[in-house]
């Protein structure tokens, strides 16, 4: 429990490029200013009145989404091959890979419709992509993605440990009391995060911390 405590908390900082005990970052004229509560992007759309049911009863079944499904019609595919191509900076089923540029990001999802900080970094949102928002890097590279969890083929905890494997570290994060596994692949860390260990999954989270450590943004 110790050391996903410590992983949860590390989870924000690797956005930033920063280790526990390290200075904030000092803060343009875009940033939140202080005082004031960063807000947590909500990329995932909820229909009122019907999420919640759907939700429960697909955490309790674990049921598969389908492509269609998808806000842009792609999907993270979760099974035995997926933290293996994310050592390879892959991502299983979907169309945005770490270490993909700017531009070809702008290729396929559209143009830029929101810049902000989140966690103390820079992120940018899509006009195409529904959910998800993006971090670059300073060569302007994906360095880190953050996609609702309609985005996923399978938003069951249960099922997606029985894919994936034992997870490095897994519990209640001490950041935002969310239910999070927590894997590793290659350079990638990976946080897949629920309201608690029997709801669907909210979100994932893939972070490359060697890339910003080597290019931090401006």
């Amino acid at each position: 429990m110790k050391r996903f405590i410590y992983v949860a908390i590390a989870a924000s900082m690797l956005v930033i490029g920063c280790s526990p005990g390290a200075s904030e970052p000092v803060a343009s004229k875009d940033t939140p200013s202080a005082g004031k509560q960063e807000q947590q992007p909500n990329p995932a759309p909820q229909d009122e009145g019907t999420k919640t049911e759907q939700g429960s009863e697909e955490a309790k079944e674990g049921n598969e989404t389908t492509t269609d499904d998808a806000p842009n019609g792609s999907k993270i595919i979760i099974d035995g091959n997926f933290l293996k191509q994310l050592a390879s900076n892959e991502i299983n089923g979907f169309d945005i890979a770490i270490g993909m540029t700017k531009q070809e990001v702008i290729e396929l999802y559209g143009r830029v419709i929101k810049e902000d900080y989140y966690d103390g970094g820079r992120y940018q949102a899509f006009e195409n992509l529904s959910g998800g928002i993006v971090y670059f890097d300073g060569k302007n590279r994906v360095y880190a993605i953050d996609l609702a969890g309609e985005h996923l083929n399978q938003t069951n905890l249960n099922v997606i440990r029985q894919q994936l494997g034992t997870p490095v570290a897994q519990g209640q994060s001490m950041v935002d009391e969310k239910f999070d596994l927590y894997y590793e692949a290659g350079e990638n860390s990976v946080f897949i995060s629920a309201k608690d260990e029997h709801s669907p999954v909210e979100k994932i989270r893939i972070i490359n911390k060697k890339m910003l450590d080597e290019s931090p943004q401006d």
